[in-house]
């Protein structure tokens, strides 16, 4: 656990003909003149919470606090960051189980502790319950009608608000202000003063929590950007617009009260007198790139391929078929059919940002390849940076410059590339289409492709990778918050559904949890080792053992340099 902020900002090593001391720093400048080289300046790191502007910020706010009246002068006043993760999940693959959990985690453990769910980092804090079913009866006896899509909605959002309520209540408050008295595990009684740091979450339980419709006028939870301004992303003009982000301040509470008292008064759902504002909510880049952003190009891309023929397509298919792979599970092998897009994960359009731009090579017209070959680029450099584990205040700037680059190439592929052509929905597309479109209506519809265009730079997705930048300057790489991490610890409640009874499963996992985290506790306070524990730890004794004699052993002979050379040994 790392408990103390830090700026990290190495310093290189100073020059060998820099003086050692300041009795003759003069001498030595005097002589020397100009020629002894500068230091360096130090170069700030990005890599955890612990090292961010919102840890430092923290920080300095608790020291500035009054102690609190009975402590003692050597008891240590630390920042606990608090990451929250919830994102609803299917349990099984045949039935409508879903479970919607709320995850916690530390900010002072290291991210390489975080993401892995075999440390069982995660706290869990509550499992937001569904709306029953009955509550459509209960609507209906009550006004006459069944409940609309936006009724729904909002009673889930109250729902959600309630929970929260429920955790947020006033020991917490009081913690919260005053912070708690802990033995840390290095023996330190400190008193922890919690902050929430990130809320990690897809875009429409981003919009639930912001208690915002999505997709509406203003369909970014940060800031004030509307729907026909997305376009302009990476423009000075999109800087000035991401300055006017919403504030969680009295005005918006008035606000918020007000509507929320219209909406029992009567006023509908949509009512244009309803408008909710709410703070700031942390970008997520599985979402919003892998599965947004680079999914709705490299659909389009197939689009661009299947208006050249059915040959363009096969061709791009035998051509990621030959793809090698690449590192240890990282590239692997593309044995269906690539642009049939069957059942991808993240990972899989990951991989094929990766390595596309060869496949891509002469399938199109050489203007439109060449456009196609930069877009590519462009967006695998962006993804790369995006993804890095450190950053400095230089790749900072790098990833600026690339951010502005990669939203140029996107423009120009919109506005050249994709006009030229008329693209149609691919087949399965059109099928989905057809699907939806039955269970809406009994009429009957076309089920032949329809004519579809380019509409990645319109979404929220698109404008949304221009805060990653500052969001990294603030609170660290991305994999500190990423959704990628929750998404792994639904393993472990999905194990548990399964050694339930299928019936009332929620308490049943959270039963099961509490079991398995009482039973780690115990297991550390245990000194006893299980036989087959023992029998490992015997094994590697024995190995290091065996290693320490091997290199302890002299050699018996040395080869002469020049025999290696000239091929005697």
């Amino acid at each position: 656990m790392y408990w103390n902020p830090t700026g990290s900002e190495p310093s290189p090593p100073p020059s060998p003909s820099t003086p050692l001391s300041d009795s003759n720093a003069a001498s030595s400048q005097s002589s020397q003149g100009d020629s002894v080289p500068s230091r360096p300046s130090p170069i700030r790191l990005y890599t955890d919470c612990y090292n961010t502007d919102a840890m430092l910020n923290a920080d300095a706010e608790i020291r500035k606090k009054a102690r609190v009246e009975g402590d003692d002068d050597d008891i240590e006043y630390a920042v606990l960051p608090l990451l929250l993760w919830s994102d609803a999940t299917h349990l099984s693959s045949f039935r409508a189980a879903s479970l919607w959990p709320i995850y916690l985690y530390f900010g002072n453990l290291s991210k390489y502790i975080r993401g892995r769910p075999t440390e069982f980092a995660a706290h869990h804090l509550a499992y937001i319950p569904e709306l029953p079913d009955d509550l459509k009866d209960a609507y209906m006896e009550a006004y006459g009608q069944a409940p609309t899509a936006d009724v729904l909605t909002f009673c889930k959002r109250e729902l959600f608000n309630q929970v929260w309520l429920l955790l947020l209540d006033v020991s917490f408050k009081e913690i919260f202000e005053h912070g708690i008295k802990v033995m840390c595990g290095d023996g330190v009684v400190r008193r922890l003063f919690p902050r929430f740091f990130t809320y990690s979450a897809d875009y429409p339980e981003k919009m639930l929590i912001a208690a915002l419709k999505p997709l509406a006028r203003c369909l970014c939870p940060r800031c004030l950007v509307t729907q026909t301004q997305v376009a302009d992303a990476g423009t000075p003009r999109d800087e000035r617009r991401r300055a006017q982000t919403r504030m969680d301040d009295h005005p918006l509470h008035d606000s918020i009260s007000r509507a929320w008292r219209w909406i029992f008064e009567g006023h509908r759902m949509t009512s244009k007198r309803v408008k909710d504002h709410y703070e700031l909510l942390a970008p997520d880049l599985m979402h919003e790139f892998e599965l947004g952003v680079w999914k709705g190009i490299f659909t389009h891309l197939m689009r661009l391929l299947a208006a050249q023929g059915d040959d363009a397509v096969e061709t791009f298919n035998s051509w990621m078929r030959r793809m090698p792979t690449f590192g240890r599970a990282r590239i692997r092998k593309f044995w269906h059919d690539v642009a049939s897009r069957k059942k991808l994960a993240a990972r899989d359009y990951e991989a094929f940002l990766q390595t596309v731009m060869p496949a891509f090579e002469g399938l199109l017209p050489l203007c439109d390849n060449q456009m196609v070959g930069d877009l590519l680029f462009e967006l695998a450099n962006w993804h790369a940076l995006a993804k890095l584990r450190l950053h400095t205040d230089v790749t900072l700037d790098i990833f600026r410059a690339a951010t502005k680059t990669m939203y140029d190439a996107v423009r120009n592929f919109s506005s050249t590339t994709c006009a030229r052509y008329a693209t149609y929905e691919l087949p399965k597309e059109a099928q989905a289409r057809a699907r939806r479109a039955s269970k809406l209506s009994t009429m009957s519809s076309s089920t032949g492709p329809k004519r579809v265009r380019f509409n990645v730079p319109n979404t929220f997705k698109y404008h949304s990778l221009g805060d990653y930048p500052d969001w990294i300057e603030r609170l660290g790489p991305t994999d500190n918050y990423t959704t990628q991490v929750g998404e792994l610890e639904h393993r472990h409640i999905k194990q548990f559904y399964a050694r339930t009874n299928k019936v009332g499963y929620a308490m049943q996992i959270a039963r099961k949890q509490r079991k398995r985290a009482a039973l780690r506790a115990l297991r550390q306070h245990d000194t006893f080792t299980p036989l087959s524990e023992t029998r490992r730890l015997d094994k590697d004794v024995k190995r290091a053992q065996a290693e320490a004699r091997a290199r302890a052993k002299p050699d018996t002979a040395e080869p002469d340099i020049t025999s290696i050379y000239t091929g005697a040994v």
